[in-house]
């Protein structure tokens, strides 16, 4: 896809957080007379007057949606909140009652195989076509209207689902006045929690819960009763009278229900997987119960030696394993490298440019939404990708969690050409200077989303973005990135040194997770795709009691409880994003980009042939990102190290 140089960015200062309303009323009124002219239109169907017209109403709306929902994750207020809650069920209705229309439908359907469509036109037609049949199309229209009743709702009850826990992880705090219950806590952490404090005008420390905090809390902080109370904090979340998501997410899973069952299929994961290359949610299942399984006694036995260290005749409590984990691994003296921050944004820059052909440019003359954050222009060559707006530090307003999300899909409307501007989120305390391994790890894992959203060149935005890749795959580029930590010839610039002998062998034997955390992942999964094979009764009597039945299935009484952040109240991976009964789809991934990296690194990691391969068939196939391009990267990898 081409590019102008000079393409306009946006204008955070022109973006207020009261001016998406407006905006978005000039642009839903103009949709609407679009939208009528093409359900009423008598001209002969073409590309351009169906989909291209979709395409460009499409693009009004992202111009003004992606950023309002940006700014709900990265700088979030009420008046955001409240325009999301006013808008996106309007939005969703506009654009859910296009694919309920017959008329509609059979002039789409008209153009198949039509010898004037380009091959791309001819994958968007397929898309916009299955589309509708997803939808219910053939059905009658009762049940197509109920769908459409079912979608809108859902969406409300997602958007309702992340305002909960934002506005949860803001007001549920930490508060401490001993100093002598703060050994361990790292010094930036306490210096922004006493600020907190004396803005609310406490004395003491204020630690909020979100990760960022919970996190280096619950596995540095010296004092057993202070892990304990955040942990509760933490597991608390979104499940008391106010910011409550029980009542919410028990719908979501009725309505996903409903949902399926109108569409003739068993359950919800039945649903999800419809397209998944003929792959059935019960052997999915079945796969990573066996997985889990196999684990056990690994899992058992890291258990064990932790329970040595552990306290008292408690044992290990749910709030004691992080903790206990890195003192164990003191003990073994391992020790898995710190990065210099900067140095490791830099190596992993240079890492880019060295494989891909990748450039970073940090261009300060580029607005961005919050001073903390930086702009950087990417490039291959003269072509210009995107800019990627890099935002790694927590801060108040700011949601938990990493995330790589658009600002502005690149796609060619009627009158512009769209050049993609991502924002690259971690939420790493801004005082620490060097990273851990788990930190520099969340980089590379949203720089790799970023890379999949960028290098893909289709005209049509809906082929460009990442957002519509299938699930068992979309965490591969991300996934792969993260394997620049198992190399010592790549840990070399991300660390600014040769990495030592020790680090090494801690890297290869704990990879920055315990074998018990890696089993919890799974766990997660099963759990997920438990929840919604669910053909008969889809809401269990007791939510709550089905997760911790299903996370601790198998282990021994050793084993800590499950972790807060798995609670269904405060889990939005499935119950408020992309990942309900999907959420395997981390695990598929690791499988995949080990093997890609194990076969990348014996042909050469530098190798310019290699890395171009893996650039077109893997991180520039955007939305057509498949198991088959996959499969065909691993074949070609291997034939070229036999």
């Amino acid at each position: 896809m081409k590019t102008k140089p000079n393409e306009p960015l946006i204008s955070f200062t022109n973006l207020p957080d009261g001016a998406f309303g407006p905006a978005l009323d000039k642009a839903l009124a103009e949709i609407e007379v679009c939208f009528k002219k093409l359900r009423t239109g008598t001209d002969t169907p073409t590309f351009q007057n169906t989909i291209g017209l979709i395409e460009s109403c499409n693009a009004r709306v992202e111009a003004f949606l992606l950023p309002l929902m940006a700014y709900r994750s990265t700088r979030t207020s009420q008046t955001v909140l409240d325009t999301i809650e006013q808008y996106l069920p309007k939005i969703d209705e506009l654009f859910d009652e296009l694919y309920i229309n017959k008329d509609l439908y059979h002039k789409l359907a008209s153009l198949e195989g039509s010898p004037r469509l380009s091959e791309e036109q001819g994958l968007l037609l397929e898309r916009y076509l299955r589309s509708f049949r997803e939808n219910g199309i053939d059905l009658p229209d009762e049940q197509r209207e109920r769908l459409m009743a079912i979608a809108n709702r859902l969406q409300t009850l997602k958007s309702d689902f992340t305002k909960n826990l934002l506005q949860a992880e803001e007001a549920n705090l930490l508060h401490i006045e001993a100093e002598d219950q703060l050994r361990g806590i790292p010094d930036g952490l306490l210096t922004r929690a006493k600020e907190r404090a004396e803005a609310a005008g406490k004395s003491g420390w204020l630690f909020s819960t979100k990760n960022s905090e919970y996190a280096p809390v619950i596995t540095r902080a010296k004092s057993a009763e202070i892990r304990e109370r955040i942990y509760h904090l933490r597991a608390g979340l979104c499940d008391d009278t106010k910011n409550n998501n029980l009542p919410g997410c028990k719908e979501i899973l009725q309505l996903r229900h409903e949902r399926a069952k109108i569409l003739g299929l068993p359950s919800h994961a039945h649903f999800r997987f419809r397209d998944r290359n003929n792959t059935q949610p019960a052997e999915m299942l079945q796969s990573l119960e066996t997985m889990a399984l196999e684990d056990i006694p690994a899992v058992d036995r890291e258990l064990a030696y932790l329970d040595e260290l552990s306290e008292g005749d408690a044992g290990i409590r749910e709030w004691d394993y992080r903790y206990l984990s890195v003192l164990w691994q003191k003990k073994q003296a391992i020790s898995l490298p710190s990065f210099p921050r900067q140095t490791m944004v830099n190596g992993m820059m240079t890492l880019l440019e060295k494989t891909f052909g990748i450039s970073f440019s940090r261009d300060p003359d580029i607005e961005t939404y919050h001073d903390s954050v930086t702009a950087w222009r990417v490039t291959i060559g003269e072509r210009l990708l995107g800019v990627v707006h890099l935002d790694l530090f927590s801060r108040d307003g700011k949601r938990s969690g990493n995330w790589m999300g658009s600002l502005r899909i690149a796609g060619e409307g009627s009158d512009e050409i769209r050049v993609n501007q991502m924002v690259v989120a971690t939420n790493i305390d801004e005082g620490e200077e060097n990273l851990s391994w788990y930190d520099a790890s969340r980089v590379l894992h949203e720089i790799g989303h970023a890379l999949h959203a960028l290098l893909p060149r289709f005209g049509s935005s809906a082929l460009n973005t990442i957002f519509n890749c299938p699930m068992d795959i979309v965490e591969l580029p991300s996934k792969l990135m993260e394997q620049f930590l198992t190399s010592p010839g790549c840990l070399e610039y991300l660390l600014g040194r040769e990495a030592t002998e020790q680090e090494i062998g801690a890297i290869e034997k704990d990879q920055g997770a315990g074998v018990y955390i890696r089993n919890l992942q799974l766990r997660q999964a099963i759990y997920d795709l438990r929840l919604h094979l669910r053909e008969q009764d889809p809401v269990p009597g007791d939510l709550f009691k089905f997760e911790e039945d299903h996370l601790k299935t198998g282990l021994q009484k050793a084993s800590p409880g499950p972790s807060p952040v798995l609670k269904l109240t405060s889990f939005p991976h499935i119950m408020s994003n992309v990942y309900d009964a999907g959420y395997y789809s981390y695990i598929l991934a690791d499988i995949y980009a080990k093997s890609i990296f194990g076969l990348w690194q014996r042909a050469g990691v530098f190798n310019k042939e290699v890395c171009a391969e893996i650039c077109e068939k893997l991180y520039a196939k955007g939305s057509l990102l498949g198991v088959d391009s996959v499969e065909n990267l691993l074949s070609s990898l291997k034939g070229r190290t036999v």
